[in-house]
């Protein structure tokens, strides 16, 4: 696919299937010692996510069950009934999180600071990429990355271990944890 044709879908609502590219998942594995759940995903992202479990679109993973010890979401970009698919999945992550359910989580979106479903995710450690993310679109046969994205990226981290989170991530960008009272 060439480079104009991908950003355009990237930038656009014709598809909420962007994949991260190995790199990411690799560290969050790292981060976390393995990836039990990934309910946002498809069996092309599996190849090297490498999920215990997954849910794909026909799954619909927001109304799963996500107990698990350690989980990874990248979630739809783009809207699902008419709601923000990050909004939606990050919503879902930070109840099933405080509620007890996941014993560490890492979810990718983009850092759009001043959307509410954003500013209820600054109270956890995050790692604001130093450079867009060329995601792999789900249109690429043999998959390969796309070109990089509009908007920059931040991967947010819940659990206890966020020394080890710094440590993985730490090489795509700073992490901050900012004072947020809830």
């Amino acid at each position: 696919m060439p480079p104009s044709q991908q950003m355009r879908l990237l930038t656009s609502s014709e598809t909420n299937e962007w994949y991260t590219p190995p790199a990411y998942t690799d560290a969050a594995r790292e981060a976390m010692g393995s990836i039990e759940l990934d309910p946002a995903s498809n069996p092309v992202a599996q190849l090297w996510i490498k999920a215990d479990r997954c849910f794909t679109a026909a799954d619909n993973g927001l109304e799963q069950n996500w107990a698990a010890k350690t989980l990874y979401c990248n979630p739809p970009y783009g809207l699902i009934n008419g709601r923000s698919g990050a909004g939606l999945f990050s919503a879902k992550l930070i109840n099933e999180y405080e509620a007890g359910n996941i014993g560490q989580a890492i979810l990718l979106v983009f850092a759009t600071p001043g959307y509410s479903w954003f500013n209820d995710l600054m109270g956890y450690p995050m790692c604001f990429c130093r450079q867009r993310i060329s995601f792999i679109p789900a249109s690429s046969s043999p998959v390969t990355v796309s070109g990089a994205a509009k908007k920059g990226s931040v991967f947010v981290y819940f659990g206890s271990n966020t020394g080890r989170f710094k440590w993985a991530f730490s090489q795509f960008g700073p992490i901050a944890h900012f004072d947020v009272q809830r």
